[in-house]
C-alpha cells in the first residue's frame, strides 16, 4: 500500500513538472504587446532562446487581454499574425513570418448612429499611413500583426491588431465628449460640426451630413444653419454674424486673406468643399491671432492626407464640375490638385436660369419686351494646388495656392423711333493668393508656426453704351470703366509654450502690408470728339491713400482643466497711416459645471480698416433698359476716400461682449447666447439708401456714427437613432446713428428681428433625406413716394429713417442622396436638392437707385428685390 500511494504521488509530480514546463507564464502588463518583448520575456524568465528578425518583430503585436500569457497561448496567437513558432531543440526556437503584406481593409462607423465617419487619422505609431474616405473606408497594404491607431476628434481612440480578414473589418468609434479638451460637444446640429470649449465650431464639410437644400456640403450655406450666421438677404456667399455685414468676417484659406469669396454674385462659396479639411467658425471669444475685421472669423485649412495612396474624386451638377487629385510623390511628399468650373457659358440649365432671375432682377440682364434683346454669358472657376512635405512628423511644410475667377459679358439691344442702342456690360472678379507654411508640433512641447501668405483682389468692370439716330446718321457714345484692387502680403509667427498641463502662452507677431487702388473713369464719344466727364461725386471717385503698413503684437494666456478654461490676451497694432498704436484686449471663459451644463462668457475689441462700399445704381426715368448691374456696384475701400475729408484715417472700433449657457443630455442639446456689440466710427456707406443721399447732396464729407448690436440664439437639437432634427431661433436688433442724418437711432438695412428654421434629417440604408422650414421677419424700407431731396428733407425732420417693415417670409427645402455600394476602393452617390418647394417668391429687401432725368434733375427710387423661386439641382459624384 506505501509503494501504491509512492507509486501515484511520484506519477503526480511527474505530470505537474512537464506541464509546467510546456505552460511557463510571462507577465503582460500592456494590453498589446510586440512580438519582440513578450520573446525577451520567456527569454529571461525561463532560459528559452529565440531567433528572429528583430526590426520585424518589434513592429508586430498581439492582444493579450490576460495578465499573464502561457507559452501554450504565445503559439496559438503567432498564429493568428501569420507568425510560425518553430522549435530547433528543447530551449530554442525559431519565429518567421510566413507572409508579407497583406491587403487590409477597415470601416468606421459612429456606434450610435451607424453614420460612417470619414477623416479618420490611422497612424501606425508615428508614421501616417491615411484617413478613411467618404464612405468611413480605408484600404492598406500592410503587414500583419501591425498595432494601428484609428483616431478622430470627438470619438475616443482605438487601437487595432491587422490581421487577415476576407471582407473588410467593421470598427465602431464611441463618442468621447467629456474627457477630450478641445470638445464640447460633437454632433453640433448634425454630423461633422463639433463645438469646440474656445466657443468656436469647428465643421469638416466633407464629414457633413446631409442638410436642407443642399445637394453638395456648400461651405457658406452649410453655415446659415448655426445660430448666429444668417443671410438676411438669403445669398449664401454674404454671411452676417451675429449682426456683421459679409465685409467686416475675417476669411481666411490656408492663412490667405480672401476678398472674393463667393461665385455667381453671392450665390456659391467659391472654397471647394471637397479639399476642405476642416473650417473653424468664431462668432465671438476669438483668439487674439485674428485681427482687422470687427465680426466673425472663418478659418479654412485644406488637406493634408496626401502621403498615402493615389486618390481622386470627381462630380458633376446642373451648373458645372469639379474634380481633385491627392498624389503622394514619395512617403514625405505629396500634391493636391483640384479645380471647379461653371458651364454655365456653354449652356442655360434651369439651376442657372433660376439663380439669374434672382441675382440679376431689375437690371439690363432681365429687361425684356419686343423692342429689346439680352445676352448673357457668365462662368465662374476656382482652382487650387498645394504641395505638402513632412520630413519628420513633428515638422511640416506646406506650399499652397487658390485662384477664384468669375467673369461676365452681357449685351442689351433695343430699337425704337430710329434710335438703335447697344449696351455692353464686361465684368472680371479674381483673388488669386498663395501661402507658405512651417510648423512644427510635438505633444508636451513648444508649438511653432510661420506663415507667410500674398492675396490679389481685382475687380474691373467695363461699361459701353452705343446710341444710333438712324434718322440722322449721328452716333454718341459712352465708356465707364471702374477698377478697383487690393494687394496684401503678411506673415504670422507664433509660439505656444506649455508650462505644465494647464498652462499655455501663446505669443506671436505679424506684420502685413496693404494696398487698396480704385480707378474710375468716364468718356464720352460723340461727332464733336472725346470729352472725359468728371467723376461728379468725390465719395466715388479715386482712392489711392496709399499703402498701409501694420506691425502686430500678440500674446495670450490659457488655463484650462477638466471644468475650466480660461483665456486672457492683447493685440496690439501700430500701422504708418493712423500713427497710433491700437490695443484690442480679448478675455474668455468656460465653466463646466456638471456633466450637462457648461456656460461661457467672452469679452472683446476688435478694429477694421477696410471695408465694402455700396454705390447707387442710375438710370434713366421711365426705363428698366437703361439700369446699371447692382451685382457691380460694390468695391472695396480703405475707408480714406482720396485722404481729404478723413483726418487722418477711419478705423471703426468694436466693443462685444457674450454670455452664453450649454446644457447636454440623453441626445437633447439647448445651447443660449446672448451678445451686446457697440460700435464706433461706423461708416454710412453699405445702404444703397444713405449712399444714394450722398450722392444726389453732392456731398464731399462723411461724418462716422455709432451702432448698437444686440441678440439672442438658441439651439435645441435631439437625435434618436439614425434621426436628428433640430431648431433654431434668433432675435437681433441692430441699430445706427448718423448725427447729420438723423438725431435718433434707427434700423440698419440688414436689421432682421427676428429668424427661425427648424431641419431634420434621417439616414435609412444607402438614403439620406433632408427637410427644412426657414422664417425670417421682414426687414426695414422707408416709406418714399417721390423720392425728391425735399421728401429726404422731411424724412431726416421727422426721424423717419427706415420707419416701416417688408412682409414676413418663408420656404422650404429639402433634399436627398443615395450611396452606391462601394466596390473596391471606388464610391459613388447620386443626389438632388430643391429649395423653395412651394415656389414663394416674396419681397425680401428694398434697395434704392438714383433716377437722372435728361436735365440731370436727381430723386430716390425703390427697387424691389424678390426671393429666389423654385431651385432645384442634381449631382453625381464618384471617388476612390
Amino acid at each position: 500500500m506505501k509503494l501504491l500511494k509512492l507509486t501515484i504521488f511520484t506519477l503526480l509530480l511527474c505530470i505537474s513538472l512537464v506541464t509546467s514546463a510546456q505552460e511557463v507564464t510571462v507577465a503582460t502588463p500592456n494590453k498589446y504587446t510586440s512580438i519582440h518583448e513578450l520573446a525577451q520575456s520567456f527569454s529571461v524568465t525561463h532560459n528559452l532562446q529565440f531567433s528572429y528578425d528583430v526590426e520585424r518583430m518589434q513592429k508586430s503585436y498581439i492582444l493579450t487581454p490576460e495578465l499573464t500569457l502561457s507559452f501554450s497561448s504565445f503559439k496559438e496567437l503567432l498564429k493568428s499574425i501569420q507568425v510560425d513558432l518553430e522549435e530547433e531543440d528543447s530551449d530554442n526556437y525559431l519565429l518567421i513570418q510566413t507572409s508579407n503584406e497583406i491587403s487590409y481593409c477597415a470601416i468606421l462607423r459612429d456606434k450610435n448612429t451607424s453614420f460612417e465617419i470619414p477623416d479618420v487619422l490611422v497612424m501606425q505609431g508615428d508614421n501616417y499611413l491615411g484617413t478613411t474616405d467618404i464612405s468611413g473606408q480605408i484600404n492598406l497594404e500592410i503587414m500583419p500583426g501591425a498595432l494601428i491607431t484609428l483616431s478622430y476628434t470627438g470619438y475616443t481612440t482605438q487601437n487595432v491588431i491587422v490581421t487577415q480578414k476576407e471582407n473588410c473589418e467593421l470598427f465602431l468609434l464611441e463618442n468621447n465628449v467629456q474627457e477630450l479638451d478641445e470638445i464640447v460637444l460633437t454632433n453640433y446640429l448634425t454630423r461633422g460640426i463639433v463645438k469646440n470649449k474656445n466657443s468656436s465650431l469647428t465643421v469638416s464639410p466633407k464629414a457633413l451630413a446631409i442638410l436642407p437644400g443642399l445637394v453638395e456640403p456648400d461651405i457658406f450655406q452649410s453655415l446659415q444653419l448655426i445660430p448666429g450666421i444668417s443671410s438676411p438677404e438669403e445669398d449664401p456667399g454674404a454671411l452676417h454674424i451675429r449682426g456683421g455685414t459679409p465685409d467686416q468676417n475675417l476669411i481666411l484659406w490656408d492663412g490667405i486673406k480672401m476678398y472674393q469669396n463667393s461665385h455667381f454674385f453671392n450665390q456659391i462659396s467659391s472654397f471647394n468643399p471637397y479639399i476642405t479639411k476642416k473650417v473653424n467658425v468664431y462668432r465671438g471669444g476669438t483668439s487674439v491671432r485674428y485681427g482687422d475685421r470687427i465680426s466673425g472669423v472663418i478659418d479654412m485649412q485644406s488637406d493634408d492626407d496626401l502621403f498615402n495612396g493615389f486618390k481622386a474624386g470627381l462630380g458633376v451638377n446642373l451648373l458645372g464640375g469639379d474634380a481633385y487629385l491627392k498624389i503622394p510623390i514619395s512617403k514625405k511628399l505629396g500634391l493636391l490638385v483640384a479645380g471647379r468650373r461653371s458651364l454655365t457659358d456653354l449652356y442655360e440649365s434651369f439651376t442657372f436660369n433660376s439663380l439669374s432671375s434672382k441675382v440679376f432682377q431689375n437690371s439690363r440682364v432681365n429687361a425684356s419686351s419686343s423692342r429689346a434683346e439680352s445676352g448673357l454669358n457668365y462662368f465662374f472657376s476656382d482652382y487650387n494646388i498645394k504641395l505638402s512635405y513632412k520630413p519628420k512628423e513633428d515638422h511640416s511644410y506646406s506650399w499652397s495656392f487658390i485662384s477664384v475667377e468669375n467673369q461676365l459679358k452681357n449685351i442689351s439691344k433695343r430699337s425704337e423711333n430710329g434710335i438703335e442702342e447697344e449696351a455692353e456690360d464686361r465684368l472680371k472678379r479674381i483673388n488669386p493668393g498663395g501661402s507658405f507654411t512651417w510648423r512644427r508640433e510635438k505633444q508636451g512641447f513648444t508649438t511653432k508656426q510661420f506663415q507667410l501668405y500674398l492675396s490679389n483682389y481685382l475687380s474691373d468692370y467695363t461699361f459701353n453704351n452705343k446710341i444710333t439716330n438712324t434718322n440722322t446718321s449721328e452716333n454718341t457714345s459712352e465708356e465707364v470703366q471702374r477698377e478697383n484692387i487690393v494687394t496684401e502680403l503678411g506673415y504670422d509667427l507664433f509660439y505656444d509654450i506649455p508650462f505644465g498641463k494647464k498652462h499655455h502662452v501663446l505669443l506671436g507677431h505679424q506684420t502685413v502690408i496693404t494696398a487698396v487702388d480704385n480707378f474710375v473713369s468716364n468718356i464720352q464719344r460723340d461727332s464733336n470728339g472725346v470729352e472725359e466727364i468728371p467723376i461728379s461725386n468725390p465719395l466715388f471717385g479715386e482712392s489711392n491713400f496709399g499703402t498701409k503698413v501694420g506691425l502686430i503684437a500678440y500674446g495670450e494666456y490659457r488655463f484650462h482643466s477638466e471644468h475650466v478654461l480660461f483665456s486672457a490676451g492683447v493685440r496690439t497694432d501700430y500701422n504708418n497711416l493712423s500713427e497710433q498704436a491700437i490695443t484690442e484686449p480679448r478675455i474668455y471663459s468656460t465653466v463646466k459645471v456638471n456633466n450637462n451644463l457648461r456656460l461661457t462668457g467672452s469679452l472683446e475689441r476688435k478694429n477694421q480698416s477696410f471695408s465694402q462700399i455700396s454705390t447707387p445704381e442710375i438710370s434713366g426715368e421711365g426705363s428698366s433698359f437703361f439700369n446699371s448691374l447692382s451685382t457691380v456696384n460694390r468695391f472695396w475701400s480703405d475707408q480714406s476716400f482720396a485722404g481729404d475729408f478723413f483726418a487722418p484715417w477711419v478705423i471703426q472700433k468694436s466693443d462685444q461682449f457674450t454670455l452664453g449657457a450649454l446644457y447636454d443630455k440623453n441626445g437633447w442639446s439647448f445651447e443660449l447666447e446672448s451678445y451686446y456689440k457697440r460700435i464706433n466710427n461706423t461708416i454710412p456707406i453699405s445702404d444703397t439708401f444713405l449712399t444714394s443721399i450722398y450722392f444726389i447732396e453732392n456731398r464731399d464729407l462723411l461724418t462716422t456714427g455709432k451702432a448698437k448690436r444686440f441678440g439672442i440664439d438658441l439651439l435645441v437639437k435631439k437625435q434618436i437613432l439614425d434621426y436628428r432634427v433640430w431648431m433654431s431661433y434668433s432675435f437681433g436688433k441692430n441699430n445706427v446713428k448718423y448725427e447729420d442724418l438723423q438725431s435718433e437711432y434707427f434700423p440698419e438695412v440688414f436689421d432682421q428681428r427676428h429668424r427661425f428654421n427648424i431641419s431634420q434629417t434621417y439616414k435609412y440604408k444607402r438614403f439620406e433625406f433632408a427637410l427644412g422650414w426657414t422664417y425670417g421677419s421682414g426687414l426695414p424700407s422707408n416709406k418714399l413716394s417721390s423720392g425728391t431731396i425735399n421728401e429726404i428733407n422731411n424724412i431726416k425732420a421727422n426721424n423717419l429713417f427706415y420707419s416701416k417693415r417688408l412682409p414676413d417670409y418663408h420656404r422650404l427645402d429639402l433634399s436627398s442622396l443615395y450611396h452606391f455600394e462601394s466596390e473596391g476602393r471606388w464610391n459613388s452617390k447620386i443626389g438632388f436638392s430643391i429649395r423653395n418647394l412651394y415656389n414663394r417668391k416674396q419681397l425680401l429687401q428694398q434697395t434704392y437707385s438714383i433716377v437722372q432725368d435728361d436735365n440731370n434733375n436727381r430723386t430716390i427710387k425703390e427697387v424691389s428685390n424678390r426671393t429666389l423661386g423654385f431651385t432645384a439641382d442634381l449631382v453625381f459624384r464618384i471617388s476612390f
